[in-house]
């Protein structure tokens, strides 16, 4: 739901009103708050008093559990600096290397400001993390961590998780590849043929990539030639994957997902 909101800094030296969606987190607010003021700092600079409570700016709950509500003012405060401990960095400095003129005439800066504030009410989402796909299951009776992965061609499995898993004799050194992602070009160890991975009970047959472990966070990646061998489908909303003819399975809470290490690179793998 679309909120109206009054914010003001703590010197009533400056405030506007602004729409946004309850479920925009807090610290997401204050960097669209401060950003329109010009005001520079970190999150960790400032306060905001909502309702007689103080919360630090950096609290990362939504306006709804906040309870704050439509109507309500919320006082910005800047917490005094200790110029000694943490230099500031000029903000011209960072105007001049995005280079943005943001007068009050600009029509660049105008363009900008509406599409953050749209974005802050139709589109909260894009200021925080979203957390990925993983899946507890099962490789040669070991428990191990699956991120599910639209973006990758190939599945992929750590070394650490080969040996784990007590597989480094099904590795075939003879299929090697290179792994282009993010963060560059990786070659890979071998290749894992027709491993039997279990989830929620249901046996997937899956051939991995071996990688080595400083490339990935999860034990295994289960990418796009699993996902359409078995046809599956995922359903967001519910967190669940569905296996054509086999079954479904429950992704790890959102909550719990959220804590863990994202996954940094997504490869795409192409014979050498």
């Amino acid at each position: 739901m679309v909120i109206r909101l009054r914010v003001v800094t703590d010197a009533n030296t400056s405030e506007t009103e602004i729409e946004v969606n309850e479920e925009l987190r807090l610290s997401s607010l204050v960097l669209l708050v401060t950003s329109h003021w010009d005001m520079s700092g970190s999150l960790c600079d400032f306060t905001i008093t909502a309702n007689g409570k103080e919360i630090a700016a950096d609290d990362d709950s939504t306006l709804k559990e906040l309870s704050i509500k439509d109507g309500d003012q919320l006082i910005l405060e800047k917490k005094k600096s200790n110029n000694l401990l943490r230099p500031i960095v000029p903000q011209e400095t960072v105007r001049n290397e995005l280079q943005i003129d943001c007068s009050s005439s600009s029509g660049k800066c105008q363009t900008l400001e509406q599409r953050l504030q749209r974005a802050a009410s139709a589109f909260p989402e894009c200021f925080t993390k979203i957390p990925l796909l993983y899946l507890r299951c099962s490789l040669n009776g070991r428990e191990v961590l699956a991120l599910v992965d639209t973006g990758a061609q190939t599945s992929i499995i750590s070394f650490d998780a080969v040996k784990k898993c007590d597989m480094i004799d099904a590795v075939d050194g003879r299929f090697r590849v290179e792994a282009n992602g993010v963060g560059g070009t990786r070659s890979s160890l071998g290749r894992i043929f027709a491993g039997d991975v279990l989830i929620s009970g249901m046996n997937i047959v899956c051939s991995f990539d071996v990688l080595p472990t400083d490339v990935q966070d999860a034990d295994i990646i289960i990418g796009l030639d699993v996902l359409t061998k078995n046809q599956a489908v995922i359903n967001i909303s519910e967190r669940t994957i569905r296996f054509e003819n086999l079954g479904s399975a429950t992704f790890i809470r959102a909550e719990e997902a959220d804590k863990l290490k994202p996954f940094s690179e997504t490869p795409n793998c192409e014979r050498v």
